[in-house]
């Protein structure tokens, strides 16, 4: 590396440099090494789009989240192709460690409502794809905006493929910040279709 430091920042054919590789691995020694170096490859994109962040929040890396994070504070703000930050990759690719650091940390609380060039935010994402953790946890969010509508005029209501049980969720997250019942209780309650709730 110190012979041929232009190394780190070239990418191959998909335009993944040895950093976005070593993220994607979860290779905390290598990420170390070549951010020691330097920590220009940490803002590299590939020819997606994504950054080191967002391979290692794609894979639920949460380890080598925090050590980019440390090195670049604002590495974060980095969109993809398609306008998505790290949080929106890792809510779409259902890994909820990576959502959770997310989630953990105040100064990244405004990520929870950013949308991507087609207006959708992570919880449009997590919806379509079904993942229902990242959802209710998302949803238990306070400054979330949970009718947000992306471009085609849609909710995370209409992108789930089973907004039922969302909905049912989010009636009994609403249900436990009203009465002060416990959110962890209410949604471990087998919820059945006759109990739903009429609005």
């Amino acid at each position: 590396m110190e012979k041929c430091p232009s190394m780190i920042v070239q990418g191959e054919n998909l335009g993944c440099t040895p950093l976005h590789i070593a993220a994607g691995m979860g290779n905390m020694k290598l990420v170390k090494l070549f951010l020691e170096n330097d920590t220009l490859p940490a803002y590299v994109k590939d020819r997606e789009g994504l950054s080191a962040f967002h391979i290692a929040a794609k894979e639920g890396n949460v380890l080598v989240m925090k050590e980019l994070i440390t090195a670049c504070p604002d590495i974060y703000e980095l969109l993809d192709n398609r306008g998505r930050t790290a949080l929106h990759v890792a809510a779409e690719s259902g890994m909820w460690e990576a959502v959770n650091f997310f989630l953990e940390r105040p100064d990244l609380e405004g990520l929870i409502n950013e949308q991507d060039e087609e207006g959708n935010t992570p919880m449009h994402l997590a919806a379509v794809k079904g993942y229902y953790k990242i959802l209710i946890k998302l949803a238990g969010c306070r400054n979330v905006d949970t009718n947000a509508t992306n471009k085609e005029g849609l909710t995370i209501m209409d992108k789930n493929r089973s907004s039922v049980a969302l909905r049912i969720r989010l009636q009994a997250k609403a249900f436990a910040e009203g009465k002060g019942v416990g959110l962890d209780y209410l949604l471990k309650i087998p919820w059945k279709g006759a109990e739903i709730v009429k609005r």
